[in-house]
């Protein structure tokens, strides 16, 4: 259920990225699994956290998650 749900959440930010305006990191608040989402606005999905502000690029997003010690980072 936990992969379903991380993989929809995966899904629908690729699928929206090419319209999307901001790159956010979120958290899945079961698995403590974290997953970059393109969306224009801040994420209000059931189940996750977001974490920290928006990034104008994903490159900029995956740095952010590498970094955060929520998702196995080192800050």
């Amino acid at each position: 259920m936990k992969k379903i749900a991380l993989a929809a959440i995966l899904f629908a930010a690729a699928g929206s990225a090419a319209m999307a305006a901001n790159f956010w990191v979120v958290q899945d608040t079961a698995s403590k699994k974290c997953a970059i989402v393109a969306q224009a606005q801040k994420p209000s999905i059931a189940g996750t956290t977001v974490i920290g502000e928006a990034h104008a690029t994903r490159t900029e997003a995956q740095s952010s998650l590498n970094r955060t010690l929520r998702c196995g980072g080192t800050e």
